[in-house]
């Protein structure tokens, strides 16, 4: 007799290897979708803040780097005074809530251009934690807040090479002529980037 395979038995194996697998790959990918897009529900900032308030201590950055986001991406209808007063109060409130958390207030307080914000981020220049001061830099900065030009000026004398770095950037951003000499005090700072950032700013000034 012969040893011949049957016909269509190397199309079966196929089909049973790679082909069936697949398929059913592909099913239960498209169940987890379903779930997932059935279960999802818009976060909104009113209720991201209420997870930053209510959730664990080592999870409530993650909900504040989604409210500074959000902020970020919808432009109408949610900056509102109640918001902005809950921010504010996270990223004041030292005690409750750790450094990273109230690092993305000061970001998300840069979409309130209000002297409230403003005060606020320029309170927390002096807070302890060089992440908050920088991300506070950076939000006034972006809301054109001259009145914080004396403060930041201040920390271009600061041990932190980081601090220095975004203040000389934010003091050209600010475009006060008024800041010049005191750059040109800092254009032999040790580290390059510093150095890099006040010769910019001298640039956006005009000066020569």
């Amino acid at each position: 007799m012969s040893d011949a395979p049957k016909p269509n038995s190397g199309r079966k194996l196929f089909f049973g290897l790679f082909i069936f697998p697949l398929v059913i790959t592909i099913g239960m990918a498209l169940i987890l979708c379903s779930v997932v897009f059935l279960t999802h529900e818009d976060e909104t900032p009113e209720t991201l803040i209420a997870s930053i308030k209510s959730g664990a201590p080592g999870k409530r950055w993650q909900k504040a780097f989604e409210l500074s986001n959000e902020l970020n991406s919808r432009k109408e209808g949610i900056r509102n005074k109640a918001v902005l007063n809950e921010i504010v109060h996270i990223l004041e409130d030292s005690e409750r809530y750790d450094a990273k958390t109230r690092s993305y207030m000061a970001i998300a307080l840069s979409h309130f251009k209000d002297n409230e914000s403003i005060a606020a981020l320029e309170n927390v220049l002096s807070d302890p934690d060089e992440e908050i001061k920088l991300y506070s830099i950076w939000s006034l900065g972006y809301l054109k807040a001259y009145s914080a030009k004396t403060k930041i000026s201040e920390l271009l004398n600061s041990d932190s090479p980081e601090l220095r770095q975004m203040s000389a950037y934010v003091l050209g951003v600010l475009g006060d002529e008024g800041t010049v000499t005191l750059l040109k005090n800092h254009l032999n700072d040790p580290v390059v980037d510093v150095r890099w950032n006040v010769a910019l700013s001298l640039a956006r000034l005009k000066d020569a």
